[in-house]
């Protein structure tokens, strides 16, 4: 089975939302690596600077071979089951997914053009440590369905 890493710029720091994501992972049957970029910007720094820094961080920590979904509010709006079908279908193929949440600028041109899809979590934009619970929820709601738990419903 493929790895699964989260790859995401700042850090939960003492926000509610880490246990949260720490209580997510700890419910799921397999391998995800929650990787925090902290990458040194300054608020003076243009947005497309601070946003090309995270995005070189980013790139760096990309495992070659791996399948990258990119979160952006750009990308597609996924039913849970049709996610749960691609999710399975990346994971027969790469050794490694790897999904990318960038900074409060979002991703750099950079990385989008890395990224072999991206997903949108509806055309509003959520701040980035929200978007790493709603991702792990969707990757335990994913293999819910996967394995015929009740955990989802339609």
């Amino acid at each position: 089975m493929a790895r699964l890493i989260v790859l995401s710029v700042g850090k939960f720091k003492n926000s509610p939302l880490k246990d949260v994501f720490a209580e997510y992972k700890k419910q799921l049957k397999f391998q995800l690596d929650l990787v925090e970029l902290d990458v040194k910007t300054a608020l003076s720094e243009e947005s497309s600077v601070r946003k090309n820094k995270e995005g070189k961080a980013i790139l760096a920590k990309i495992p070659d071979g791996a399948f990258v979904f990119a979160l952006d509010e750009r990308g597609t709006e996924y039913k849970s089951p049709v996610f749960a079908k691609e999710l399975e279908k990346r994971m027969t193929v790469y050794p490694v997914i790897v999904f990318v949440i960038g900074g409060a600028d979002g991703l750099s041109e950079e990385v989008r053009s890395r990224a072999n899809a991206a997903i949108s979590f509806g055309p509003m934009v959520w701040p980035h440590l929200l978007v790493r619970v709603m991702l792990i929820e969707q990757l335990y709601r994913a293999f819910a369905i996967l394995s015929g738990h009740p955990y989802h419903r339609e």
